[in-house]
């Protein structure tokens, strides 16, 4: 009888050897024939798994860092601010062997794990900075998306510096991390953090938030300006509900649910169905704030991946009636335990009592519209 094969493990199999290949001799050093020798198996074997080189190289990246991730919330379990901080510096630099940045620059794959990582990386250090700043831990007056920016510039460049070969010095890169992140406490900040305005095409001020969201102090001023009349404030809770929700749709996407092999509408669809149970498709529009036409394209997608159940309503076979499957609810559970805690993660940006006042609000409108006869909403 044929061995069985755990395709999963053998594909981590082949990622660690890659892993281990790339530490030491960089991603470019690594070949089919290595991973294979390294392995001990046939120079084809590898190839039953990955598309070929460059794909076994991307997703070992991805489980190494992935890896580091996991450790740092071992670590850091039950820890906020500068605390926390700490440990997540002491994991980045614990990182030996080939820099990441340089991992990074191997290729467009792992460029691409790197841009969603640190994607992830700036969210949870926003978190951590702002605990520490309001636990008095950080005194530093630069603004803390810019400590966020310096911190992953700083532990790139330790990487750099201390890596084995032409260019590196063996810096301490511990002590290195650690006295930046004394300096934010009180002791002599580093020369960088000396602050500069942004500035936007035609030389105006940006703001201290990346230019999506610092859009909209630029808006309001030039149309406070522009038009003397406008109602601002009116103006300033449309354009940062709208621009915060698109932020954040987006960052759910790329890092949960696009990883997960669906997209965010489609993640709209089978949680609504796994909260309210089987609807028929109309009604399973209407929950999801998105058009039947839209909805009726989902399900077919996602019937067609065993995620969904597409039967006739009963006493109507002109009606589509739609229902998780067990696959569906299985995955959809899965992914949302990784949904909810970037969630927290995105809570986190604010206290407790900011974020309770703010769901308090967000209730109220969400409320008073529904109850509104005048405003237009999806049928």
């Amino acid at each position: 009888m044929p061995k069985r094969v755990d395709h999963e493990q053998r594909r981590g199999e082949i990622a660690e050897a890659a892993r281990r290949l790339i530490a030491e001799h960089g991603p470019d050093g690594v070949t089919l024939r290595d991973v294979s020798a390294a392995l001990g198996v046939a120079h084809g074997a590898p190839g039953h798994y990955f598309a070929g080189r460059a794909a076994i190289v991307e997703y070992a990246f991805r489980r190494a860092l992935d890896g580091l991730d996991a450790r740092v919330a071992q670590r850091a379990a039950g820890l906020t601010g500068l605390p926390a901080l700490r440990v997540f510096c002491d994991e980045v630099t614990a990182h030996t062997g080939t820099p990441i940045a340089r991992v990074a620059a191997s290729g467009a794959g792992p460029a691409s794990v790197l841009a969603e990582v640190t994607a992830r990386w700036r969210v949870r250090l926003a978190a951590r900075i702002h605990e520490a700043r309001r636990a008095g831990e950080i005194v530093s007056p630069t603004p803390d998306g810019v400590l966020v920016e310096q911190l992953l510039a700083l532990l790139h460049g330790v990487q750099a510096l201390a890596a084995p070969g032409p260019g590196g010095s063996g810096v301490a890169r511990v002590e290195v991390v650690a006295a930046f992140l004394d300096g934010l406490g009180g002791g002599t900040v580093p020369a960088a953090t000396v602050r500069r305005a942004p500035v936007v095409a035609d030389g105006g001020p940006r703001g201290e938030l990346d230019g999506f969201l610092a859009f909209t102090d630029v808006a309001l001023a030039r149309t406070g300006e522009r038009l003397p009349g406008t109602d601002r404030a009116a103006m300033a809770l449309v354009l940062n509900l709208h621009r915060l929700a698109s932020s954040l749709v987006y960052d759910l996407e790329s890092t949960v649910h696009r990883p997960a092999g669906w997209s965010w509408s489609a993640f709209r669809l089978l949680f609504t169905l796994w909260v309210a149970g089987g609807q028929e498709a109309g009604r399973a529009a209407e929950l999801c704030g998105m058009s039947r036409a839209a909805v009726s394209s989902l399900a077919n997608t996602l019937a067609a991946g065993e995620l969904v159940r597409r039967t006739p309503a009963a006493g109507d076979r002109r009606t589509v009636h739609l229902s998780l499957t067990d696959a569906g609810a299985e995955r959809l559970v899965a992914a949302f335990g990784t949904h909810n805690r970037r969630e927290s993660e995105w809570a986190a940006l604010l206290g407790a009592a900011d974020l309770a006042t703010l769901n308090t609000l967000l209730v109220r409108l969400s409320r008073a519209a529904h109850r509104a006869d005048w405003i237009n909403r999806r049928t």
